[in-house]
């Protein structure tokens, strides 16, 4: 009897001891199995977080780019075309007559009235283009109110006044920096008038039908000594009264103001307005294959 209560006792010993040893083995799997899954967690959240941050540096990255300036550089690109430097003035009067009878000096213009009257003698360039680039440098006179502008192909002026003192808030379609009757300045960028002032004016011309119908509206960006003062400001019909194909015009300006409405192609003009402003480095950089050289047939 004591030998079989000794068997029994061994043997439940035993199955003790392999039960605490496959409940230990268990809890080992287990453990390392945590282990495993801990390093893929924390990888995935590093990960998530790395993907997140480039994502945003992406971003940041994009809206650093939309904001950033076009070229501003005042230095004539390989395919520019110059109209007024120290070796040469490509501009014509308003009958298509040269030379022009604006003061010229050491590539530097000075607006005159010559011997036109009512703030009619605007020149006009030789070079004709549909889309393009300009840039136009010019000071204002020490006395009077500095009034001209740069007439993009005859029809939308880009205002050049001596506004310097007018704040933002009180800006109108008459002040420097505005595109007359379509939009006025979006700040006044205007340096003190000693000072040799700036525009570059990106251009794309309306489009015409063959009735003389805008089709698609043009568009105007400019910037006024490298601040912004236009942003696709969209044109149409031209506004002005005074635009050089209504007022005091030519009839050899009614013969380009036939194929303007025709082509969408045409000069620009530097304006007459009875205030001595002077011009110098123009120039522009066509957008397109549509410029040449006016010449009559």
């Amino acid at each position: 009897m004591t030998r079989k209560i000794i068997v029994i006792a061994q043997c439940l010993t035993l199955l003790f001891l392999t039960a605490n040893f496959s409940l230990a083995a268990d809890t080992k799997k287990e453990t390392s199995a945590k282990k495993k899954e801990t390093p893929k967690k924390e990888a995935c959240t590093k990960c998530a977080k790395k993907k997140e941050t480039a994502k945003k540096d992406a971003c940041t990255k994009c809206a650093k780019k939309e904001e950033a300036k076009p070229d501003l550089c005042p230095k004539v690109p390989k395919d520019g075309i110059v109209l007024l430097d120290d070796k040469k003035c490509e501009f014509v009067l308003m009958d298509g007559s040269e030379p022009i009878d604006w003061p010229l000096e050491k590539g530097i213009l000075t607006s005159s009235g010559g011997k036109r009257r009512h703030h009619s003698n605007h020149i006009v360039s030789k070079y004709h283009f549909r889309d393009a680039k300009i840039h136009v440098e010019f000071l204002l006179p020490k006395e009077t109110a500095g009034n001209s502008g740069i007439y993009i192909h005859g029809g939308y002026e880009m205002q050049i006044l001596a506004s310097n003192d007018v704040k933002d808030a009180d800006l109108k379609q008459t002040h420097c920096g505005a595109l007359y009757g379509f939009g006025e300045p979006l700040t006044n960028a205007l340096l003190a008038r000693d000072k040799w002032q700036t525009y570059d004016i990106w251009y794309t011309a309306p489009r015409w039908d063959k009735e003389g119908k805008v089709t698609t509206p043009g568009k105007v960006t400019a910037y006024l000594n490298g601040k912004l003062v236009q942003k696709d400001t969209e044109i149409n019909d031209p506004r002005s009264g005074y635009r050089p194909w209504k007022y005091k015009t030519t009839d050899w300006l009614g013969k380009i103001h036939k194929n303007w409405k025709a082509t969408s192609v045409a000069p620009v003009f530097l304006q007459d307005h009875g205030n001595p402003v002077k011009f110098r480095n123009v120039w522009l950089q066509p957008l397109d294959k549509e410029g040449f050289y006016y010449k009559e047939k």
